[in-house]
């Protein structure tokens, strides 16, 4: 229900509820491209912790190098701005940083939720993937967070290979490269 997102104290408010207003919304689906390419095609469901979900599984496969599967099942954390909450899905940073994050004025924690996936939280979001590292070599990643599958196929009667991320969610990418054609995402 996004509703809740419109503000209500401050008529001046980009979100001031107001007739043929849009609500706040963190949908994010995303698309890298590198020379004119698809790369990388990611979403996620998880509120206001989707952006953060879909950036930090982005630096983890961009920044750090990792497979798609281990960028998309990589720890997270969020930050709410409102009140200085750092929430860590795993564990808590050491003392020292933890230390100069309070002192910076964080409150920093682990969120309790009643479902747990070895360690993995659905809070953090339930981000699906499609990444290739070399021409024709799509990978695709499901979180383990959340219910769903990744699948690629190679269809050599249409020249085309294509590669999809599916779940309960409605997160569902389909990229396909057509020889004669440049990419096409639908």
């Amino acid at each position: 229900d996004y509703m809740r997102e419109f503000e209500l104290n401050d008529p001046e408010h980009p979100y001031a509820l107001e007739a043929g207003a849009m609500p706040y919304s963190s949908m994010s689906a995303t698309i890298l491209s590198r020379d004119g390419r698809a790369e990388l095609g990611l979403g996620s469901p998880g509120s206001r912790r989707i952006i953060s979900a879909v950036i930090q599984v982005i630096s983890n496969w961009v920044d750090a190098g990792m497979a798609i599967d281990a960028a998309v099942a990589a720890p997270r954390m969020h930050v709410v701005p409102e009140n200085r909450h750092l929430l860590f899905e795993q564990e808590v940073p050491e003392a020292v940083l933890l230390r100069q994050l309070e002192e910076s004025g964080f409150r920093v924690f682990k969120p309790f939720t009643s479902f747990d996936r070895g360690g993995l939280s659905p809070y953090f979001g339930g981000v699906h993937a499609l990444g290739r590292r070399a021409p024709g070599n799509w990978q695709a990643a499901a979180d383990p967070r959340r219910d769903g599958y990744g699948a690629r196929t190679n269809n050599n009667r249409f020249r085309r290979a294509s590669c999809w991320v599916s779940g309960p969610d409605w997160v569902c990418c389909y990229l396909s490269w057509l020889r004669t054609r440049a990419w096409s995402i639908t």
